[in-house]
Parts: C-alpha cells; structure tokens; sequence
C-alpha cells in the first residue's frame, strides 16, 4: 500500500522472512526474526524505505530487557 495512513495512525503488515526476501530482492535476505521495514508513502512513486529496526531495538526504546 502506497498511501499515507490517516492522521494518528500507522499501517503494520505482519509477514515471514521468505516472503520479504521473495518481494524484496536479496537486499533483504538477511532480515532477522522480529525486524521492521520502516516505510514512507510517495505519491510519485514507490513507498521509500526509511529504516530496518532489529527487535532489540524495539525493547531498548520501551525500557523493557
């Protein structure tokens, strides 16, 4: 989806590691279990990646261990 989400909110797909690397191409081959594509929505074009976030990224920024 190439569309900006409404105001507030975010857009979140939930998918496996083949099938990233299958969409993507080889330069996601080696996501890691729990990682996040980061995307912004371009209107003239396709969404631009803004940032891979590992899981112990995730809990770092919540304080969790």
């Amino acid at each position: 989806m190439n569309k900006a989400p409404a105001n507030g909110t975010n857009n979140l797909l939930i998918t496996h590691k083949t099938n990233i690397a299958d969409a993507f191409g080889k330069e996601f081959g080696d996501i890691k279990e729990g990682e996040a594509l980061i995307y912004q929505p371009n209107p003239s074009g396709s969404p631009t990646l803004v940032g891979r976030v590992q899981a112990s990224e995730w809990t770092a920024q919540t304080g969790s261990q």
